[in-house]
């Protein structure tokens, strides 16, 4: 039978976000002079290029998804001088 301070590490475990897990996946969010004192250090030069590529990814992910979203919102609440403008200017 699992003693309760087992049980609670479990569930205490699963709670914890991904930086307290492995503290490099969260780099970009770091300090500049964290960030400065990283890129001096050969081991994570690898890494540090493919959280960099990554944040980048989601970056311009989250800024489409943004876009779609309140594009579906404006669409559905009415506003159609959008649509008279872009086509007064583009077309």
């Amino acid at each position: 039978m699992p003693k309760i301070n087992d049980t609670m590490y479990t569930l205490y475990d699963f709670d914890l976000p991904h930086q307290y897990k492995n503290p490099l996946s969260q780099f970009a969010s770091y300090p500049t002079a964290i960030k400065k004192r990283v890129y001096e250090l050969p081991q994570y030069k690898d890494f540090i290029a493919l959280v960099e590529h990554k944040n980048w990814k989601r970056k311009i992910l989250s800024a489409l998804l943004s876009a779609a979203v309140l594009a579906t919102v404006a669409y559905f609440s009415g506003k159609t001088a959008l649509k008279r403008h872009f086509f007064m200017y583009w077309c």
